[in-house]
């Protein structure tokens, strides 16, 4: 048993050493071809630097373009709040009862059953004689929305 013994063992060392060599072999192809493959990585990692720094430039160009429209967005509402707190854009109810009632009579006095047109020019003469702030307001604010283009037709 004792010779079995040291059989097995001499060739358990031999299966080792075959082993180590084999795999010392394979350690050198590795480090051949890694060396190889460095100046491969070292190319793409630099070309990947570049596209990096670039894409870099470009994000902190939009950023700051960004940042400019805010910027000019928070101070055109800062305006318009200010504006709207100055003006208050909000029309007392009870002026404009009173001025139906006031353009009505005067039409009323002419015609019978006024058009739209009568009604829009003797409401703006009306507003022109006894109140020209409010009609530079007005045509300031709403000129856009009774604008002839955007009236529908009868």
């Amino acid at each position: 048993m004792a010779t079995k013994r040291g059989k097995k063992r001499r060739i358990d060392d031999n299966e080792r050493f075959s082993k180590c060599s084999t795999e010392g072999s394979e350690a050198e192809k590795r480090v051949r071809i890694s060396d190889d493959s460095v100046d491969v990585n070292k190319k793409t990692i630099e070309k990947l630097l570049r596209t990096n720094s670039q894409i870099i430039s470009k994000l902190e160009v939009l950023i700051t373009g960004q940042k400019n429209l805010e910027t000019r967005l928070s101070s055109i509402e800062k305006k318009l709040n200010d504006n709207n707190k100055n003006n208050n854009n909000t029309i007392d109810p009870e002026y404009v009862k009173e001025l139906v009632k006031k353009v009505s009579k005067i039409l009323f006095e002419n015609f019978v059953y006024p058009s739209q047109d009568e009604y829009k020019l003797a409401t703006e003469k009306y507003l022109k004689d006894e109140n020209p702030e409010f009609m530079r307001q007005f045509k300031k604010i709403n000129g856009l929305f009774f604008s002839k283009k955007k009236l529908p037709r009868l």
